[in-house]
């Protein structure tokens, strides 16, 4: 079954929610790198898995932005597979000095985020865990548009 985002302004987000919100990105951070167990996914710490002992462990990278919607701005995480709905490849998110030459080309995007909303217990603070991005459709958006002001 498919995941049902509701669509909201990030005024009206409550954490616990799954949403879909038209944003624009901000800000972006450099991302952060970690590396996790191939057969569990969980985090690795110096080559070993809690679960399966000494592994060789996969690279994972987590990006963080602060998208802004029109009535207020939250901060985002895209995780590796979801960095890549930037349109960034490997050789961009794996190494800072590559991802320095391109991080500004994502400010003032407009995209269409869906993901979920977290409370983040020690920075107190709501965050948006992101799953999905589209880009806009601009004739279906000014239809939409359309339709409300009649």
């Amino acid at each position: 079954t498919e995941k049902i985002y509701q669509d909201k302004l990030l005024t009206d987000i409550k954490p616990g929610e799954s949403i879909k919100t038209r944003a624009t990105i901000i800000k972006t951070f450099d991302p952060r790198y970690f590396e996790v167990c191939p057969e569990c996914g969980k985090r690795a710490i110096e080559e070993e898995c809690k679960l399966h002992g000494k592994i060789s462990p996969q690279k994972r990278a987590v990006l963080t932005i602060i998208i802004d919607d029109g009535s207020d701005s939250i901060k985002a995480s895209l995780f590796s597979q979801e960095i890549k709905l930037l349109g960034l490849r490997d050789e961009e998110i794996f190494s800072i000095e590559e991802f320095n030459k391109i991080k500004e080309r994502f400010l003032g995007e407009e995209k269409i985020f869906m993901g979920n909303i977290k409370n983040n217990a020690l920075y107190n603070t709501i965050d948006f865990a992101i799953e999905k991005i589209e880009t806009p459709d601009l004739d279906l958006l000014i239809k939409e548009l359309e339709a409300k002001s009649n």
